[in-house]
């Protein structure tokens, strides 16, 4: 299976599962209290773009509670853990990096190397001791604090942030001008629910000429086209994680009816998931001050 025939493949699985969650009138950001969290257990790092998605998609539909994976070649170094019954039930996530190559004359080239491995949730496993004394010491402590001051410091932390004006009844981001418009703080149902509008906002505006220039000169058009959609997605991605960040959970916008009109052009571009959900995390990294 050559590369392509692989992204397509993980690409297209993704999004029907995905798919799968919209019919049913879920989300797997509408929880996002877990998103950030997932780790290989053996590796000890987080896993990022698409996969916490993934991951998190795999977790509401197996009702699995952990955040911590293993491969199978872990697996096989803790006595071969993982159930009988849950060996061909596993999530998949993907690894795409540029790999240094040398070509018959001795020019070196890079070359796009797309990879996905099979993994499976530790509620998947028989753990022995050795595993949990590992599992033990990666498992994320839970931080105890106000959702709402974690927000107004994240949001601060945001230092080339464009300015936020108040009032009327719609909330967009104006990139020509380079604002953010929000209703009164009084209209929302809660304080959660307007910082979550603030991050989405806020992901829009990453996208600027002067902070990770993602429009490509669209600023007129970007969002009257179908690259609307795909900024959509990309700034619902970013509100996700900067929500699961900062401790605001059980945000439920009209997420769903919202992207029931991405379907077609999902199921027209199945790689929209991956593609939407590693600019997210560069427009969350960019909002922290972390430049690449």
């Amino acid at each position: 299976m050559n590369n392509t025939t692989k992204k397509y493949f993980i690409d297209k699985k993704i999004t029907e599962q995905l798919m799968e969650l919209i019919d049913s009138g879920e989300l797997p950001w509408q929880k996002p209290w877990n998103i950030l969290c997932h780790k290989n257990l053996m590796a000890n790092r987080f896993y990022r773009g698409l996969n916490p998605l993934i991951l998190s998609m795999f977790n509401e539909r197996n009702d699995f509670n952990s955040t911590l994976w293993v491969t199978l070649k872990v697996a096989k170094k803790f006595d071969n853990c993982i159930k009988a019954d849950q060996f061909k039930n596993p999530a998949y996530v993907y690894l795409f990096k540029f790999e240094e190559k040398e070509d018959d004359n001795g020019d070196k080239y890079t070359q796009p190397i797309f990879r996905y491995y099979r993994v499976w949730n530790i509620d998947q496993c028989k753990i022995n001791e050795d595993m949990q004394k590992l599992i033990d010491k990666r498992t994320p402590e839970k931080l105890e604090f106000n959702p709402i001051e974690k927000a107004e410091e994240f949001i601060k932390g945001y230092q080339d942030k464009p300015e936020v004006k108040h009032g009327g009844n719609r909330a967009f981001y104006m990139p020509t001008l380079d604002y953010v418009q929000l209703p009164p703080k009084k209209q929302f149902k809660s304080s959660e629910e307007y910082y979550s509008t603030k991050f989405h906002e806020f992901a829009h505006s990453t996208g600027h000429k002067n902070r990770l220039n993602r429009f490509n000169n669209e600023d007129k058009s970007i969002f009257k086209s179908e690259s609307y959609s795909f900024e959509e997605l990309i700034a619902e991605f970013t509100n996700a994680f900067c929500c699961s960040a900062t401790g605001i959970t059980n945000i439920i916008k009209n997420s769903a009816a919202y992207i029931q009109s991405w379907k077609k052009a999902l199921n027209d571009n199945p790689d929209w998931l991956r593609k939407a959900a590693s600019k997210a995390h560069q427009a969350f990294d960019y909002m922290q001050g972390i430049r690449y």
